[in-house]
């Protein structure tokens, strides 16, 4: 009978070659920035259509035009960031490769 210690160490021996490989770490290369660029630009978006929200209501306007106004350009930021974060990630954004084309020249 295999003793659970057995299992537990073979099981933390395989768990080390596979986060300890090239292809993990290329992962965690991309990733990591990509999710620091969306989480900073998130909490930038949402402070910048704060201000806006409230420099609006102080200027006049109304709750709804306020709010659409803020939403829309929080909108508008977030896809930005987006589009951001994938090109930190290194995915290739060209009009060829997002429509399944090649390059060629």
């Amino acid at each position: 009978m295999v003793a659970l210690n057995d299992i537990v160490q073979e099981l933390m021996t395989n768990l080390q070659k596979i986060f300890m490989s090239e292809y993990v770490a290329d992962i965690a290369i991309r990733v990591i920035p990509a999710l620091i660029t969306l989480i900073v630009g998130y909490i930038i978006i949402k402070k910048v259509t704060k201000l806006i929200h409230v420099k609006l209501r102080e200027r006049g306007y109304a709750l709804t035009v306020a709010a659409a106004t803020s939403k829309l350009l929080y909108i508008i930021l977030f896809v930005i960031t987006v589009f951001i974060a994938l090109g930190v990630a290194g995915v290739d954004l060209s009009s060829a490769a997002l429509a399944g084309g090649t390059i060629t020249g």
